[in-house]
Parts: structure tokens; C-alpha cells; sequence
């Protein structure tokens, strides 16, 4: 990946080779401030809009909801639904030394991080509703195991604000970066639920 102020980024031509760059790219930008993304975006997007938010938001829908899709698809291709096998009961075990659960749980603190820091919701008692569902979300994944259904209805409300676009740029990058995460670790299952 080769970057230039305004003169946009060059991806390897390889496809798994371009998800992987942006997968990393992705992973820095949910690790970094709040406004590492918004400065990314103004100075690898070429715009004449000075708006932050705009810049962050155009990053986003140019890098990484596509980005969203490729892995998606790879990971259908790749793994399919075996990620994720529930118990007759509707339980998913969890494995807590892998790699995709650190991924999920990752994702899911930088995104409660996020809504802490987040001035996008118009009353405060919202904000502190969402978090407090993230927060739950992130302590049913500390059990041995996990009813897929409760952990869907947890984060449905904030991924429906997400799709309708109710919420700014940073909120949206941590919301992709944790559907990116929980759908590596439980396959289509999960999206399916959350439908």
C-alpha cells in the first residue's frame, strides 16, 4: 500500500493480499484518536470540503464498507458457517485463546470507547443506553458460552442507527470494525440474526 498526501492510496493488485492491507489499515484506525480517521481521510481523499466529518465519513464509504464486503465474502468462501455451531439449545461455545474472539472483544471495546466519546446523539440518556448494550454485549462474550440471539438483540439497535446513518464517522468506522470482527468469528450466523 503506497500512500501520498492527495494523490489517494495504491492497493496491491493481489485480493487477499488488498483485504489484508486494509484489514491493517482498518485495525489502526480503530486503535488510534478519535480523530486519526478524520485526519486519514482529509489527507488521502482529495476534497475540497474542509468538513472533518465528511472527510472521515468519505473514507469510510470508499475504504472501508467495501472493505466490510470482501471480507464477507472471503469468509463465506473460506470458512463458511462452520465458525459458528450452536447447541441444540442455541448456545455458541467460545474459545477464548483465539484470535477471532480477541478480535471481537477489540472491536467491541474500541466501539463503546467511541460512544463514550461520541457528541453524535442528540440526548446523553441515548449515549449511556448504548454503551451500557455494548458493555453488556462484551460481558456475555466473557462466558464459556453465548445464546447468538441475545447478543444479536443487544447490538441490533445501534447497527439499525449505523445503516440508517444516524450517527457520524467515528461511531460508524468502530461499528464496521466490530461487525468485521463478529462476523470472522461467527460466520453469516450472527448477520443473520441481526437482520
Amino acid at each position: 500500500m503506497r500512500l501520498g498526501p492527495h494523490k489517494g492510496i495504491t492497493w496491491p493488485d493481489e485480493p487477499e493480499k488488498r483485504l489484508g492491507m486494509k484489514l491493517l489499515l482498518f485495525r489502526a484506525v480503530a486503535a488510534g484518536d478519535a480523530g486519526y480517521l478524520a485526519r486519514l481521510a482529509h489527507a488521502y481523499i482529495p476534497s475540497s470540503d474542509r468538513n472533518i466529518e465528511n472527510s472521515a465519513k468519505r473514507f469510510i464509504d470508499q475504504v472501508f464498507r467495501p472493505m466490510a464486503k470482501e471480507l464477507r465474502k472471503y469468509l463465506e468462501e473460506k470458512v463458511g458457517e462452520v465458525a459458528a455451531v450452536p447447541t441444540s439449545e442455541g448456545f455458541v461455545p467460545l474459545d477464548h485463546n483465539s484470535a477471532g474472539y480477541i478480535d471481537v472483544q477489540d472491536a467491541l471495546e474500541a466501539l463503546e470507547r467511541a460512544l463514550v466519546q461520541s457528541n453524535d446523539f442528540p440526548e446523553a440518556e441515548e449515549r449511556e443506553q448504548r454503551v451500557a448494550e455494548v458493555s453488556a454485549a462484551r460481558r456475555l462474550l466473557n462466558a464459556v458460552r453465548v445464546r447468538l440471539s441475545a447478543l444479536a438483540e443487544l447490538l441490533r439497535p445501534l447497527l439499525k442507527d449505523y445503516a440508517k446513518g444516524l450517527r457520524g464517522a467515528i461511531i460508524a468506522a468502530a461499528v464496521t470494525a466490530t461487525m468485521a470482527a463478529l462476523t470472522g468469528f461467527f460466520g453469516g450466523l450472527l448477520t443473520t440474526l441481526l437482520n
